[in-house]
């Protein structure tokens, strides 16, 4: 494996619906890029609290909030959407 193929960034965006898959991708990227690394929007807290309870190698989840606090603006964006239009915003 080549340097640049070790230091890859992958993310996702997910809820408690498809927590099972984001699982599943993460590891089966880890397979194949062992020092991949994964950023994980978690669009709500259980499945925020789940990704850190199980706390993979790699994985890192990010809750919603925190990047709403990065980007005030995002609000603005939110009323009137459904969880996932938002998460495509």
């Amino acid at each position: 494996m080549t340097e640049t193929a070790s230091r890859l960034g992958f993310c996702s965006i997910t809820d408690a619906r498809y927590l099972a898959q984001v699982v599943v991708m993460h590891r089966s990227l880890r397979e194949a890029l062992p020092g991949a690394r994964t950023d994980v929007l978690c669009m709500d807290q259980p499945t925020r609290r789940a990704l850190e309870a199980v706390d993979l190698p790699g994985l890192a989840p990010v809750a919603l909030e925190e990047l709403e606090q990065r980007d005030p603006e995002l609000l603005t964006a939110r009323p009137g959407r459904t969880t996932h239009e938002y998460s495509q915003t």
